[in-house]
């Protein structure tokens, strides 16, 4: 049996604190399933490129329970 000496806090608010970032197919879709479940989205849906020719789509969001996500996605937009 475990016993927790100091309570935790009921949830995070801090975005790069602590969370888990999943690799999907499709960041608007996906955080539409989240939505949907009950979760929602924290910020926009953000995209970047980058020099080596990658671009990358992300978003943070909460999951219904309350925990900090970040959906991303890459795709090589050149050679």
């Amino acid at each position: 049996m475990t016993h927790c000496v100091k309570p935790y806090p009921q949830k995070s608010t801090v975005l790069a604190l602590a969370h888990i970032a999943f690799e999907v197919g499709n960041v608007k879709a996906t955080l539409k399933e989240v939505i949907n479940a009950g979760g929602n989205s924290i910020g926009e849906v953000v995209a970047a490129a980058y020099p080596d020719g990658l671009e990358a789509v992300f978003v943070y969001a909460q999951n219904p329970e309350g925990n900090i996500i970040e959906l991303q996605s890459w795709k090589r937009i050149k050679d």
